[in-house]
């Protein structure tokens, strides 16, 4: 398994990700819960925006683009350099499942990582 160390950082990205969009969306008052295990990453985040992202089908796609492994850690470097609306782009080759819903009031992401063996 990769270290600790490298999910943790991996996790904190993701999160970081998650808080900009929200941001972007002027969601300024969320809910947020990580959980690291040695199996999995989940982020849960939910927060109110004054009106439903027009974006959330395209933002579900990203995040549910096929996770590379091969480039993992060269996009984990570009994660977070800058506050670029692309970075959501990114966010999918590291994560396994991404959901973002609105409700008509709430906007929720839940997003999974999961933890791979080294061989």
């Amino acid at each position: 398994m990769k270290s600790r160390i490298d999910e943790e950082l991996k996790a904190r990205r993701i999160v970081q990700e998650v808080v900009h969009y929200f941001f972007k969306n002027k969601v300024y008052d969320m809910n947020l819960k990580l959980a690291i295990n040695n199996e999995e990453i989940k982020v849960i985040a939910e927060g109110h925006p004054q009106q439903e992202p027009n974006d959330l089908e395209e933002v579900t796609r990203l995040l549910n683009a096929r996770r590379a492994p091969e480039l993992e850690d060269y996009y984990d470097q570009l994660l977070g350099i800058g506050y670029n609306d692309n970075d959501i782009n990114l966010l999918g080759a590291i994560v396994d499942e991404g959901i973002i819903s609105y409700d008509g009031d709430i906007l929720t992401f839940f997003i999974t990582r999961k933890l791979r063996r080294d061989k």
